[in-house]
């Protein structure tokens, strides 16, 4: 709704310190409540609305059809309706308010091509077009401009054959075409994730059995990839991706060995590099779970080999820690200014962000509310004009090409 007359945009200007975003906002794990389910690997993941959804997965034990629904707000977990068959280590993505999870396993060795589309207004599932290609598990998945994508994955034993197909889903036809598969070795088991437009894909096992540590990025509108640089330390499956607005943390995984990884890594496309964050603290994360709700994002569940075999529901989350607060910026940081205006904002009137005298060049904002949620995004050099906002508190965050980045937060009231 429009700002009323007497409601008033405070914080009208405040200074942000600036330099290399990696030098300047750490991060923390903080633990968060465990799924209330049989602890498990390979579940499906997705986000809707501001919610993540967990659904299937397996264990030693059994492979699970439950669903269930995590809250950040609330730091709970609420049940929610079945999947219509148990699977585990397939793909999932989101598109317009709906779920999407498709392949995995269904026993041993029965695999899946089916798709299948939960609807959180009804609490319900339904069943789609099936992929017209191979039944697989381990592929890949991500969704960009209303279009799901699903690649790569596993036909046969743990050494293949594995795919290096890709398809394209489109939900208003209900139906799949062929897009272009990942140039090279065909793989399963690896990470995928959307940063500003475009998919990334990270790591697996590849027709070679080896462990890749390759990064390659989807570019929508051509159908085309690019690699990029390879991430730090050794080749890695079933990795959990922990995605920001504008970059992504990359944590955990195993090889063939019996020793699951915990080292994370942060990639940053606008510099095109990455640097280590601190590892992940939870039990396993190997094939476990993960996603992004806004400027949030969280992980966990999984498997461990040593010293026994073991499965995990615990549950993490991954905090960026901010640079600058509102008060420590209006007393004492220093570097270049970041201003909102106008003060008061009248009925209607659109808001202003600018940068101050110290420009540190073309990039990307975002604003968020105080739940985490993005509710305003898009490209910027030295002004943005927003449309009016409703009364809470918002972040407002800026990352140029170069790494530099400035944080802080506004009131409307």
């Amino acid at each position: 709704m429009p700002i009323r007359h007497a409601e008033k945009l405070f914080i009208v200007a405040f200074l942000l310190t600036w330099g290399d975003v990696a030098a300047q906002t750490g991060y923390d794990w903080v633990q968060r409540a465990s799924l209330p389910a049989a602890a498990r690997y390979g579940s499906f993941n997705f986000v809707v609305g501001d919610y993540g959804y967990v659904a299937g997965g397996g264990n030693s034990n059994a492979i699970f059809l439950d669903c269930w629904r995590y809250s950040p707000s609330t730091d709970t977990w609420e049940q929610m309706a079945d999947m219509p068959t148990a699977l585990r280590h397939g793909a999932a993505f989101a598109i317009n308010g709906k779920g999407y999870v498709s392949c995995g396993q269904n026993g041993s060795p029965t695999f899946s091509t089916a798709l299948y589309c939960y609807d959180p207004v009804s609490d319900s599932w339904s069943t789609k077009a099936s992929l017209p290609a191979y039944a697989r598990y381990g592929p890949y998945a991500f969704a960009i401009g209303g279009y799901g994508y699903l690649g790569g994955g596993n036909r046969g034993s743990a050494e293949g054959p594995y795919l290096d197909d890709l398809w394209q889903y489109d939900p208003i036809l209900d139906s799949w075409s062929e897009s272009t598969g990942i140039p090279g070795l065909a793989r399963y088991g690896s990470t995928a994730l959307v940063i500003d437009g475009k998919g990334y894909v990270q790591g697996g096992r590849d027709q070679s059995l080896d462990f890749t540590t390759e990064l390659w990025e989807f570019e929508p509108t051509g159908q085309s990839w690019n690699l990029k640089p390879s991430m730090p330390g050794v080749g890695r499956s079933w990795s959990m991706v922990m995605a920001f607005p504008y970059e992504a943390v990359i944590a955990g995984g195993k090889d063939s060995g019996t020793v699951i990884y915990h080292d994370s890594y942060r990639y940053y496309p606008y510099t095109d590099s990455w640097v280590g964050v601190p590892d992940y603290p939870g039990g396993s994360g190997w094939s476990g779970t993960s996603f992004g709700i806004g400027t949030r994002t969280f992980g966990g569940l999984g498997k461990e080999y040593v010293p026994t075999e073991q499965f995990f529901n615990d549950f993490w989350e991954l905090v960026k820690g901010e640079n600058v607060s509102v008060d420590e910026s209006l007393g004492s940081a220093t570097g270049g200014a970041l201003r909102v205006v106008p003060n008061p904002a009248a009925s209607g009137q659109s808001i202003q962000i600018s940068l101050g005298s110290l420009s540190p060049g073309t990039g990307r904002f975002s604003v968020s509310d105080a739940m985490g949620r993005t509710v305003l995004q898009g490209t910027m050099s030295r002004v943005v004009t927003l449309p009016s906002l409703t009364s809470g508190s918002y972040q407002v965050r800026f990352y140029n090409e170069g790494g530099s980045a400035f944080h802080g937060r506004f009131m409307v009231e």
